[in-house]
């Protein structure tokens, strides 16, 4: 059994953390679809329940990755790390698109960061190479 980094914990429990909150925004979302059609808006239904079946899938994918990495799962690690360098240039895009560079470079920090934590720790995943599917 391979010994899990506190790190790895951390993340796992963050990404876990930010799941679960994505599929309480999904709720969120599907009620809001119902309520709206309830004042008058017929497609709120289906744009409102459309949008929280889109988002809750999300967040699962987010508690199923995040479960992957608890358990060191190197298909967990590729996705997380993949995740992560894109979630580094989507803040860099929304950044510049909006005018907001400041605020977006805690993401591009944070991001950076567990990517570069997961690259030193990859080993604990039982990866020695950087080659995918070995």
């Amino acid at each position: 059994m391979r010994k899990r980094p506190l790190g790895v914990r951390l993340i796992a429990i963050y990404e876990g953390l930010v799941g679960a909150l994505v599929v309480l925004l999904a709720l969120l979302l599907g009620s809001i679809g119902v309520l709206s059609s309830l004042v008058g808006f017929q497609v709120g239904i289906v744009l409102g329940l459309a949008a929280g079946i889109a988002v809750a899938g999300l967040g699962l994918v987010y508690i199923i990755v995040a479960v992957g990495v608890w358990h060191l799962k190197k298909w967990a690690w590729w996705i997380i790390v993949i995740w992560k360098c894109l979630g580094i240039l989507l803040s860099l895009v929304v950044g510049l698109a909006f005018n907001t560079l400041a605020s977006s470079l805690l993401g591009v920090f944070i991001n950076f960061i567990i990517v570069a934590y997961l690259l030193w720790t990859r080993r604990s995943f039982g990866l020695t190479k950087l080659t995918p599917f070995s």
